[in-house]
This record gives structure tokens, sequence and C-alpha cells, in this order.
């Protein structure tokens, strides 16, 4: 019986970020300590990008509704929603708190910056201007993590064209060299296994008999080592496996992110910046404002927007070597542009979240009392700021709001929801230990309550909870059991 083909087909539908869509999504991320840092990056990277102190009253700011041909498609489909689509006015960011609140005001614990304790350290190294400069230039290049992830051949160039600085990979990877001998170890490595190297290379081998053996491992079986098959590490190595276990428990002891980590290496507290700044009026009313931190207004310089300008006049007339020149120049305009836009989007999008939430949780701002908080997910509030809801998480993610009653992560106001997400009636978590604790704390002192008298009190306030549950609770509140309560 002669083999016959069936040929099928099948309708998917696939989601193709565009470039605007994508920088939206990561700048919304950001917080605003990261977002300076960001814009900052940006203005050294793109000279078509200028701060408002930096260039002539003349200069070009792309205004709300300019949109350039080639990022201008529609980034509300799935991702972030268009303002205009949320109801929600661009002009809003400049009158709703958009001011520029002051960094400094609310920097919790005097701590150093990441970069700053770098530019510290190079500041005691003997280095020449140019080195100086250069050294400045790839701290400000590392990511969060501490890593340079960009290829030399990339930062010559961005030397060469941003500051007219002609410089070799060479040069570069000994100024690079430098910055990894800077605490914490690992830091200026340009992958994993050049961070994990560069701290073993800090351990005394006197103090560590395994240490060319450590090394080994990362150096020669770096595949097996990120796949976890130390079997395979073993019998290349020729190791016992008494040994394998040791190095394995040494070398998880490294740290991966030595950016990350700066802060606890270097003994730092914590810095803590809020993103949103809540004042209360005596009437009850809510003002919110975006903090913009130390972020200038932003525009597109003058002397490219002409250049650009002049192109598409003459673009017909011009040689192909002409047109060819001109590319760059229009590549950068539609750059600057396009992260403008992205920067107002981010504000738009997380002054429309915190309204949301601030909506759902009106009675507890207003009040400040814990016990006020509703059960909320994060679908609530993309319903009601009609956005997706990973926009929503990709908001609250690591952003602070500061409220009368303290700086919150903008997390806290979601709690932990007892029952199913679909249960509309659902408790939270701090609403019952809340009852919890009132309960344990108007008790007869000389006669405390058992969790069984704890629980049976909980169901009659409305608290399904189990016994077990309540004991948990109990213990987390930090209230012994009830023989030790008693006075």
């Amino acid at each position: 019986m002669p083999q016959v083909n069936i040929q099928t087909q099948n309708q998917t539908q696939v989601q193709n970020l565009t470039p605007l869509q994508v920088l939206q999504v990561r700048l919304l991320e950001l917080p605003i300590q990261e977002l300076q840092q960001r814009v900052e990056n940006e203005l050294l990277e793109n000279e078509a990008l200028v701060a408002s102190e930096n260039e002539d009253e003349n200069d070009t700011e792309l205004r709300d509704g300019e949109e350039n041909e080639n990022w201008g498609r529609d980034a509300s489909e799935g991702v972030l929603s268009d303002p205009e689509d949320d109801g929600y006015d661009m002009n809003a960011i400049e009158h709703n708190g958009s001011s520029g609140i002051a960094v400094e005001d609310y920097n919790v614990g005097g701590h150093t910056s990441f970069r700053e304790e770098l530019l510290s350290q190079a500041g005691e190294c003997d280095l020449t201007k140019r080195q100086r400069v250069l050294v400045e230039y790839l701290i400000n290049s590392l990511d969060d993590d501490g890593f340079l992830r960009k290829e030399t051949w990339k930062i010559s160039d961005e030397l060469l064209l941003n500051w007219n600085i002609d410089v070799s990979d060479t040069e570069l990877i000994e100024c690079l060299e430098v910055i990894q001998q800077f605490d914490p170890a690992g830091i200026g490595a340009r992958n994993l296994q050049e961070c994990l190297l560069l701290q073993l290379q800090r351990i005394n081998p006197q103090s560590d008999a395994l240490l060319q053996a450590k090394i080994d491992v990362i150096q020669q079986c770096f595949d097996e080592f990120k796949g976890n098959r130390w079997d395979k590490i073993a019998a290349r190595l020729q190791l016992p496996q008494e040994e394998v276990s040791r190095i394995k428990k040494e070398i998880a002891k490294l740290n991966p992110r030595p950016g990350g980590g700066l802060d606890d290496t270097m003994g730092g507290v914590p810095t803590i910046i809020p993103d949103l700044v809540l004042n209360v009026e005596d009437d009850g009313t809510l003002d919110l404002q975006l903090n913009t931190g130390r972020i200038p207004e932003l525009y597109v310089s003058r002397s490219y927007a002409d250049a650009v300008d002049e192109y598409n006049r003459n673009r017909d007339n011009m040689s192909k070597q002409a047109k060819a020149e001109f590319a760059y120049t229009r590549e950068k305009v539609e750059h600057a542009k396009g992260f403008i836009n992205a920067v107002k989007q981010r504000n738009a999008t997380i002054l429309n979240t915190m309204n949301a939430i601030l909506q759902i949780q009106h009675d507890y701002f207003v009040e400040g009392d814990e016990s006020l908080l509703k059960p909320m997910l994060l679908k609530d509030v993309a319903a009601l700021a009609k956005v997706d809801i990973s926009t929503v998480s990709r908001v609250c993610n690591s952003k602070y709001i500061q409220t009368p009653y303290g700086i919150f992560a903008l997390k806290h106001f979601f709690g932990n929801v007892l029952t199913q997400e679909d249960d509309e009636d659902g408790v939270s978590k701090r609403e019952i230990k809340n009852a919890l604790k009132k309960l344990i704390e108007e008790e007869d002192k000389n006669n405390p309550l058992p969790d069984v008298e704890l629980t049976a009190k909980m169901n009659k306030l409305g608290y399904p909870v189990a016994r077990r549950t309540v004991a948990k609770y109990r213990e987390q509140l930090g209230f012994p059991v009830a023989k030790m309560r008693k006075q």
C-alpha cells in the first residue's frame, strides 16, 4: 500500500514586540535609582539625546503625542497599554508630581551606591588622566550584577563616537583589570566563569589546600559545573568523592552577583528611595506624586534634529554616500525620541497603576490602620487600571512609596490571600494576624487563651482557620503558648 503524506495547516498567533515595547518593559521594571543610572548611560551613549541643562533653549523636546515612524507602533497589544487607552493624560506627568522630589530626602542610611563605591576605590589608584577616564567609563558600563556584559570593541566605538577617544581593546582590558582588583572580588568580570575565578585568585593558597582543585573545576570543567554534573568532574580531574563534596560546598560560597551583593559586602545600610510619595490632606484627599529624582528633562539635540530635517527635505537629490552618512544621525534621533517616549510611558503607567491601588485601598491610606487593608490581587489592580497583569507586576516589583505612615514596598499592600484567588471574599493573612493579635492582647492575662480557644473565637469572628494555623500565626507574631503568657 503506497504511503500517503498528509499535510496540515495550523494557525498560531505569535506576538513580536517592537523595539519601543521592549524598551518600555525594561524601563517599567526599573526603580528610580536604576532609572537614573539608565538615563545617565543613555545620555553618554547617544549624543542626539540631551538633558535640559546641557543644551540651549532652542533645543527640541519630544512633545507628547509626537511619534517616530519606526518606533511608534501601538504598544497596547498585551505588554503595555497606551496611556490614552487608560484614560490617562500624558500631560498629567508634569502636573501630578514630576516636579522633582530630591532623591536625598528619602535616602535611608546615607549609604553610597554601587558605582560610587567603585569610583571611590578608583580615586585611590595611581592612574593617568586618560586611564581614569577609561576606568570611570567602564565602571558606569557595568550592569547591576557588577559584570561588564558589553564587548570591548563596542565600548571602543562608543568612546570614539561620543567622546572622540580612540582606544584599543588592549588598553581597555588593562583598565578593566584595574577594576577587577577592587572589592568585592569578582567585580568587573565579563562572565560568570571569570567572576568565580577572580574570587578564587584572591584566596591565599597557604590557607586553602583545595584551591587549585577549585580553580581546575571552574577553568577546565565549567560546562559540567553549570550542569551540576559532579560525577563527570570527579572522573575528569581524578578527584576522590570526599574532595569533590568539599569543593562543591566551598564553590557554593562564592558570590555569583558581586555587584548585587556590594552593599552587604561593604557593610552598608541598604538605600531605599521611594518611587512615589503620598500625602494625605486634612479632608482625606490623597495627593500622589511621582519621584523623578535627579532625572533631568530630556530633549532631542537641535543640531541632530535639524540634520534629519535637512536629510528629509533633500534626500532625493543626495548621493548614496551622503545618504549613508545621514543614516547614522537619523538612527540616533529615532532612538532618542523612542527613549523619551518610553520614560514618559513608564511614569504614566506607574502613576496609573498606583492610583488604582489607592482606589482599592482608600480607607487604609486615609487612616493608616493595617486592619483596613483589603485582600487585593494583581488582577484586581490590572482590571481597574485597564492594563495587563504583567504590567502591574512590573510596576510593583522593587518599587516603594512614601506615605505618612512610613515607606513601604508596593507589594506590601497586596498581602497574602488565604483562600483561592478566584474567591472574591478571600481574607488576607495580614487581616487574620491582626485579628489574632488583638485577641491575645485583650485576653485575661491571668487566664490566657490556649490555641484551641483562640481558634474558636477566630471562627466566631468570621475567620475560618484551623488550630495549626492559629499556632503558626501566634508564633510568627511573637506570642508564646498560653502557659508562658500567664502573669
